[in-house]
C-alpha cells in the first residue's frame, strides 16, 4: 500500500493510460500496485478503483520501485470497468 500526491504540474496523459507524476507520501511503489481514491458521495466515503500501476520512471529510466519522499513518474493502465475514470474530472 502506498499514498501518493499527484505533481500537477508532471500530467503526461489524463486518460487510459494515466500517466502522471508523483510523489510518494507513505509506503512503496511499484508496477501491479491498484490505485484508488477515496470520493465524498452523498456524506459518505466511497472507494473508486482508478487502474494498476504498469511501470514507474524516474530520471527517463525504468525503476524497480520507489519510496517515501521520491518524485517518479507512474503509468495506470485501466481495466475495462475503469476507463471512464480521467484525471481532473473524477480525481485531482
Amino acid at each position: 500500500p502506498c499514498r501518493l500526491e499527484i505533481l500537477p504540474q508532471y500530467i503526461f496523459n489524463k486518460k487510459n493510460p494515466i500517466i502522471v507524476g508523483v510523489k510518494v507520501l507513505e509506503g512503496i511503489v511499484k508496477a501491479g500496485t491498484p490505485l484508488c481514491f477515496i470520493k465524498n458521495v452523498a456524506g459518505e466515503n466511497a472507494v473508486v478503483t482508478i487502474g494498476t500501476i504498469t511501470s514507474v520512471e524516474r530520471n527517463n529510466e525504468p525503476v524497480q520501485r520507489a519510496t517515501v519522499g521520491q518524485e517518479v513518474a507512474i503509468n495506470i493502465q485501466q481495466g475495462v470497468d475503469h476507463g471512464h475514470i480521467m484525471y481532473g474530472r473524477q480525481f485531482d
